[in-house]
């Protein structure tokens, strides 16, 4: 379920809301790897430290790609 797009999304979602240094500091690398397909840097950095991004993530990365599962079964 989850894809890159949708964790970078949530990424920078927290990149852009956050005030802490800290945060900022791992958010945009994490959302710039995460788009290139290396998601474990937002999944665990980022987005398991905050519910509500991790859940948008998901959500996002299934609308991302409706047929992805249904692929997957043939």
């Amino acid at each position: 379920m989850w894809r890159g797009g949708g964790g970078g999304g949530a990424c920078l979602a927290v990149w852009f809301k956050t005030r802490g240094v800290k945060i900022k500091a791992i958010a945009l690398p994490s959302a710039f790897s995460a788009l290139l397909g290396i998601t474990e840097a937002a999944i665990f950095g980022i987005n398991l430290r905050f519910l509500k991004p991790f859940i948008a993530a998901l959500i996002g990365g299934r609308q991302a790609a409706p047929g992805w599962s249904r692929c997957m079964c043939t």
